[in-house]
């Protein structure tokens, strides 16, 4: 038995990872030759009707959303799209769970739009002459396995977050248009794993300002709050086994984790700190709802994220525009200063020489987060540009 619960992991991710980059070598041949089936989006001659597959846990157009998830990314690029997309046509919107639902009524679209999942491939099965236009929050997801796969080994921590490789890799090749809500780090994997780059339209930076409300600062001490999750993919015990090697000589400060969301996640963090020597306080929180986030952030100095793969990540605009300074990865979605950015979360040296020189130079950092916010929080032209220039792309 404990053979088993050794190993079977282990093989299970590496079974995932083969049966992917099989999949990956499919659809790379597969695109090549059907390069030419590649719809063009006509926008003119009839009414447009569009079908929005995304997750009514994170955003439902009749207010019914989970409280503790209502701010998240996904939540704010659902309804993101949903305004966009009304803006170009009448749209209905379903869970991705509702598979009846869409395979009633997917073939009444002219376009169907949704995050990569079961119920997206179902609608565009059902209806293979819609124009279909894939939502992507994160990294390619052969990519996104990879790193998790390595994490797993490194810390030998069960790979929970893989995700299944033909529901995935399938929306990745039945898409007319891919829509990328992150940077030029997250673009990459997906040319890099054979997507034409005509076929992406990257919408970063596209966070409208009113949506990040900024208030009074209450700094509490030197307080480090980490912007995400104890999960593989977002790089937290990556940062504490870099506390724990490369040592650094600086003032103390307190490290605050949030959405560590059951007593035994607590615990292994606890165990992980101990295990590890970590001589630092560290205080931590449950699920918080949107208010309590941002009272955190606002009496915080430093918000880091070295996340190993994502899209766009919100909590690191919102802790932004609380005034905190940031110290987030490439992989974040935001293109940020040099001494702001973590080009390599696996280097332990470069996150702590970063992390090192913003805590010792706290004063003068904090004063030069708004320059960043200005930058970074903006509309940057107006809603009506940003709608045309998303048609044009959709339409070349």
């Amino acid at each position: 038995m404990n053979f088993f619960l050794q190993y079977a992991p282990r093989v299970y991710t590496s079974v995932v990872l083969s049966i992917g980059s099989a999949l990956v070598l499919f659809y790379k041949a597969r695109n090549v030759l059907w390069k030419a089936s590649k719809k063009n989006l006509s926008l003119s001659g009839g009414e447009i009707k569009i079908l929005l597959i995304y997750s009514k846990q994170h955003f439902n157009p009749s207010g019914n959303s989970s409280s503790h998830l209502s701010f998240s990314g996904t939540a704010y690029w659902a309804e993101y799209f949903y305004e966009l997309f009304q803006k170009i046509g009448n749209i209905s919107y379903v869970d991705y769970n509702e598979v009846e639902l869409i395979r009633t009524n997917a073939g009444k679209y002219n376009i169907v739009a949704g995050l990569s999942s079961s119920g997206f491939n179902l609608a565009a099965k059902v209806n293979p002459e819609a124009y279909k236009i894939l939502i992507a929050v994160n990294c390619h997801p052969h990519y996104r396995n990879k790193i998790i796969k390595q994490e797993s080994e490194y810390f030998s921590k069960p790979p929970t977050e893989l995700l299944n490789p033909f529901k995935a890799l399938k929306s990745v090749s039945v898409a007319d248009k891919i829509v990328l809500t992150g940077n030029s780090s997250v673009k990459e994997t997906y040319l890099s794993h054979g997507v034409n780059e005509k076929d992406i339209i990257l919408l970063a930076g596209a966070a409208d300002p009113h949506r990040f409300p900024s208030a009074g600062h209450k700094r509490q001490a030197i307080r480090i709050v980490y912007a995400g999750p104890p999960t593989l993919r977002k790089g937290l015990f990556r940062f504490l086994d870099a506390l724990s090697i490369e040592k650094i000589d600086t003032n103390p400060f307190v490290l605050v984790l949030y959405n560590v969301s059951s007593e035994s996640e607590q615990e292994e963090i606890k165990l992980f700190i101990k295990k590890k020597k970590i001589e630092i306080k560290v205080e931590v929180h449950q699920w918080l709802d949107h208010k309590q986030l941002l009272d955190l952030f606002h009496k915080s100095s430093i918000a880091i994220l070295a996340s190993h793969e994502e899209g766009m990540v919100f909590s690191v605009l919102e802790a932004i525009s609380c005034g905190c300074v940031p110290l987030a990865s490439r992989w974040c979605g935001i293109e940020l200063p040099n001494k702001n950015q973590i080009n390599d979360v696996t280097d332990y040296i470069e996150v702590m020489n970063k992390l090192e020189s913003l805590v010792n130079n706290i004063e003068s950092e904090l004063k030069g987060v708004h320059a960043i916010s200005a930058e970074i929080i903006s509309r940057k032209r107006s809603t009506q540009a940003r709608l045309d220039a998303f048609i044009k792309d959709l339409a070349r």
